[in-house]
């Protein structure tokens, strides 16, 4: 299992218990190390994954007033890749205030439909292992029907063998 499917795992299992906020949270802060990153890059990948399953199936983030709610509305209101590219450029650029609202907003919207009841998903199953081969089975001859072999050798004129013929019958 590789660092990406972890932190997708994660973030369907902290959607499930509604926790995805503080999951996602947990998430930037361990980004430190190489498979930290990997992890993260495949939690933001599955959120985003589940948000743009959303608004394919027509949902909206509608924002109050406010103007924070405002730049919520205007950035899940796009498409999942301008969503992803968005994310991407505050981690890259380390803007980290552009980032918490980007993800606070898109773990808020998440959280929003799971808690109405309109966020159904079934986490993806691990990928079955190949069955191995099975064992060869042992093979034990325990009886045969009897045969009978006749065998006829013809010899030329110095006694050398010059033709046989060999019969077997089972009876």
């Amino acid at each position: 299992m590789t660092w990406y499917s972890i932190g997708q795992r994660r973030v369907d299992a902290a959607i499930q218990s509604g926790q995805i906020l503080s999951e996602l949270q947990a998430l930037v802060s361990g980004r430190a190390t190489l498979s930290g990153v990997q992890e993260l890059s495949g939690a933001l990948s599955r959120a985003v994954e589940v948000w743009a399953l959303a608004r394919a199936r027509g949902w909206a983030y509608h924002a109050g007033k406010k103007q924070q709610e405002k730049a919520a509305e205007k950035f899940l209101n796009r498409s999942g890749a301008d969503i992803a590219r968005d994310l991407n450029l505050s981690f890259a650029v380390g803007d980290g205030k552009a980032l918490a609202q980007q993800l606070g907003s898109l773990g808020g919207a998440i959280e929003g439909l799971r808690r109405i009841g309109l966020l159904h998903f079934e986490t993806r199953q691990p990928a079955r292992e190949p069955d191995k081969p099975a064992a060869p089975l042992k093979v034990e001859i325990i009886a045969l029907p009897p045969r009978t072999r006749k065998t006829r050798i013809e010899r030329d004129e110095f006694g050398e063998i010059a033709n046989t013929v060999q019969i077997e019958v089972d009876g």
